[in-house]
């Protein structure tokens, strides 16, 4: 990477900003690649998020559009989010794809229709068995898109845990240049999870962390099993065990932190793994 200095980065920065006030998608477009490519930018996530809105103005998000035009109203992935996610992809030229925690498979039509547009990538799935019975499923949305040879949908019977435990101990080693983690959201669940991601994922490779700032006090899912909290100390139930993720374990595996978007839901963090 060629590097920029500080001061030409900035100015960067400033003539991406000034070139979408002025309504020419296209030079943003240019300016925010050229950050992207030239510079060990600290925070990223305003170049993605500046791509996918000029893109947008543009007309030019293809497939990605047509799952927000049918599928719209059903959760969880919003259009503004799976724009972001999408770029990242596309400017990542990720090829080898992993979610944990697909839900109706919204989020997951959103990234097979990215890699269709490109032409080439596969999505690796996993969520739990009773996600077959949503409606719609990920089944039905990916078939009904005509996407389904994009995306290989894991059913686990109590997590992706031990689906990432199977990976691993078939000796293939390092396989995924991308994960978007969206399941489990406890300390225990994602910071070991993360660590098993980790023993997946190629050198250089990204990883989206979404909810960092969700806890168990703030759930309705959990206040509906009061036993269950009661067991554990005040500690526990305010911990946000994704944002300990990505503060705390990522850093100790040497990630780089990409930034955080905290209006995406409970919020986002994106992370890179050291290229050597």
């Amino acid at each position: 990477m060629a590097g920029l200095s500080g001061r030409k980065e900035n100015r960067l920065i400033e003539a991406a900003r000034a070139a979408a006030e002025k309504g020419d998608w296209q030079e943003a477009i240019s300016v925010w690649e050229k950050l992207l490519k030239e510079s060990e930018v600290d925070s990223p996530v305003e170049a993605y998020r500046g791509i996918s809105k000029a893109k947008r103005k543009l007309g030019q998000l293809g497939r990605v559009a047509e799952v927000s035009k049918r599928f719209g109203d059903v959760p969880h992935m919003n259009e503004s989010r799976a724009h972001v996610m999408t770029e990242i992809i596309r400017q990542n030229r990720c090829q080898r794809l992993l979610e944990l925690g697909f839900a109706h498979g919204k989020s997951s039509a959103y990234i097979a229709a990215c890699l269709e547009d490109i032409g080439e990538g596969h999505l690796t799935t996993i969520d739990l068995e009773k996600a077959r019975s949503r409606e719609p499923n990920i089944e039905q949305m990916l078939d009904s898109m005509g996407l389904s040879h994009r995306v290989e949908p894991i059913f686990a019977q109590k997590s992706y845990i031990w689906e990432l435990t199977r990976m691993i101990q078939d000796g293939a080693g390092p396989r995924f240049d991308f994960c978007y983690i969206d399941g489990g959201h406890t300390w225990e669940v994602t910071g070991f999870g993360f660590v098993l991601v980790d023993m997946l994922l190629e050198p250089g490779g990204i990883v989206i962390l979404d909810d960092m700032d969700w806890c168990l006090a703030n759930s309705p899912a959990a206040k509906r099993k009061p036993a269950k909290l009661a067991k554990l100390s005040n500690d526990e139930k305010n911990a946000k065990g994704v944002r300990m993720t990505y503060e705390l374990l990522a850093p100790q595996l040497g990630y780089r932190q990409l930034g955080e978007k905290p209006e995406f839901g409970f919020g986002w963090g994106l992370l890179q793994k050291p290229r050597h």
